[in-house]
């Protein structure tokens, strides 16, 4: 019975070792031996086959020559030649005769040996001369657990305690953390460790027990995040829309996180491996307008197309048209040219106050708002005047005017009279005079100015009267060549009222006379024509000239040596 025993020991052992590369074996084989250990308190420790590897004994096998009790086992630390400590132990209890295993969870390091207590029974045992290496042993005291304890060593013999386990898995190598690949999550992947029932992953706050794997999909790490920056929009900077700039936003890896693996099994965990560090990736940030339907922080709408960072909204409140220009003055009678007019035009107004703020995006990440701020177009700029004389409009002068002269304006006007010359009333000269003549200024205008921008023509301001001047009077008076009212010619010098032409005929022929009546400003006028002419006088001698002259429509006679 005992050989078919040792035969299926042996078996399982050849079959733990090519099964098993990683397989850790302590003690003597527990098989049926020539000899027996006798009954008693006692502790043995076999210094044959120590602990091949480090890990966890998870069987011991005793082989009993009779029943034994109070059964512990352990493994043993050797301090020193004699003196142990024990690393770690279990209790079995009491066990029949013969052949036992039982599960343990011894851990073990490489060199560590296996020993027992028990307070009664027999194990089998070899003797001295079969080639055995020796045992220690304690007797008359529970020396499990102990801590450098001195035993005492006895030569050339062993007794039937065996463990077997499994090593520690070894170190986990090739881990790597995805940097940004899946915005949902971080993949963590490692190599198979030798041995290993399954792989704990430190997720930078605890271990998590993932299986016997070599993948794990962090799901929980540190999300994306959006930095939503600040925005402004702009305060009248333009007529033509609100810009609208937001700076600082980015999108954001989530946190990285320093990930490592061990493996475990039976035996325990492995060593941790090397960290490598990983995090979840994060979208292309997006971005959107928004605008309030009021002058107000409330009823907000999207803006189409505005889905960059920057934006200039043309659609925001325009300004207004110009407003009515004030201070119109009109010149009355300063000019005999023109009437000039000046006036201050009055801008339009601001667009209408809008709020804006934008919404953020990006995959992975958790959307959101940026804060508000405000902003309006500015005012247009006025761009053309017009001008309005009574009822006439003049026509828009096509820039922004602050004043315009209207040469239109009706001009002032001469009235002649009547002309007089006088008919003998002198034999030195003809008196000329015009009675009645007058120089006026223009027609008086109302005048009126609106200003024109981009949102239209504005009101025409309130009404201002102007009107063109006039120069002095002046004459010119004319003298017919012979006695009918025809080929005139300026009179040098006559250039009053009245005025004496002494150049008028000295024999009393009658000439005829009129007026050219000029002012600045308005058109020349001419008088009517007047006949007129000098007294012819009576002549009372001396007769003693050498030629004398008679008056009147006789021929000249000359007379030559008259005493």
């Amino acid at each position: 019975m005992k050989k078919i025993l040792l035969i299926i020991v042996l078996v399982f052992c050849i079959f733990q070792m090519v099964v098993l590369a990683t397989a850790i074996d302590i003690g003597s084989l527990a098989i049926d031996r020539a000899l027996y250990w006798g009954s008693g308190h006692t502790n043995r420790i076999v210094k044959g086959n120590p602990a091949n590897a480090s890990g966890k004994i998870t069987l011991v096998k005793i082989y009993a020559h009779s029943a034994m009790t109070g059964v512990e086992v352990a493994t043993f630390h050797q301090v020193s030649t004699n003196v142990f400590t024990t690393r770690d132990n279990a209790t079995i209890g009491n066990i029949s005769a013969g052949y036992s295993q039982h599960v343990v969870s011894l851990n073990v390091e490489a060199g560590d040996y296996l020993g027992i207590h028990y307070t009664s029974g027999e194990m089998e045992l070899t003797g001295t001369g079969q080639g055995e290496v020796g045992i220690w042993k304690l007797n008359d005291v529970d020396a499990i657990p102990c801590t450098s304890t001195t035993f005492v060593f006895s030569a050339d013999c062993t007794f039937s305690l065996y463990g077997t386990g499994v090593t520690i898995p070894p170190q986990v190598t090739g881990v790597s953390a995805t940097d940004g690949t899946y915005t949902d999550k971080v993949r963590i992947t490692w190599s198979v460790a030798t041995g290993a029932t399954g792989y704990d992953v430190w997720t930078g706050a605890s271990w998590v027990d993932v299986g016997n794997v070599t993948t794990y999909d962090h799901t929980t790490a540190p999300a994306p995040t959006i930095t939503v920056g600040s925005i402004t929009a702009s305060d009248g900077t333009s007529s033509a829309n609100v810009a609208l700039s937001n700076t600082g936003a980015s999108a954001n890896n989530g946190s990285s996180i320093s990930y490592k693996v061990r493996a475990y099994n039976a035996a325990g965990d492995g060593a941790e491996s090397a960290t490598n560090a990983g995090y979840m990736g994060v979208g292309a940030l997006t971005y959107q307008w928004y605008r309030s339907d009021g002058d107000a922080d409330s009823g907000y709408g999207s803006i189409d197309g505005a889905t960059a960072s920057t934006y200039n909204d043309t659609a925001a409140p325009a300004g207004s048209v110009p407003g009515t220009p004030t201070g119109l003055t009109a010149s009355d009678g300063t000019y005999t040219d023109k009437v000039t007019l000046a006036w201050t035009n009055v801008s339009g107004g601001v667009g209408a106050g809008r709020y804006y703020k934008c919404y953020h995006t990006a995959t992975g990440a958790v959307s959101g708002y940026t804060g508000i701020n405000r902003g309006y177009r500015k005012e247009y700029t006025s761009t053309n005047t017009q001008v309005k004389r009574d009822t006439t409009e003049l026509g828009a002068i096509g820039s922004l005017a602050t004043s315009y002269n209207d040469t239109g304006a009706a001009a002032p006007t001469i009235t002649s009279g009547t002309a007089a010359a006088s008919d003998g009333t002198s034999a030195d000269y003809v008196t000329l005079s015009v009675a009645e003549e007058s120089v006026n200024n223009g027609t008086t205008h109302n005048y009126y100015v609106r200003t024109y921008n981009a949102a239209g023509w504005g009101n025409y301001c309130a009404v201002n009267t102007g009107y063109r001047g006039h120069g002095a009077l002046t004459y010119q008076w004319q003298r017919s060549a012979a006695d009918s009212d025809a080929s005139y010619s300026n009179i040098d010098g006559a250039t009053t009222d009245p005025y004496n032409d002494t150049g008028a005929p000295e024999n009393g022929d009658g000439r005829y006379f009129k007026c050219v009546e000029n002012a600045t400003g308005a058109a020349q006028q001419t008088t009517n024509s007047d006949r007129g002419y000098r007294i012819v006088p009576y002549w009372a001698g001396p007769w003693n000239t050498k030629t004398i002259t008679k008056w009147n429509t006789k021929e000249i006679m000359k007379w030559n040596d008259l005493e």
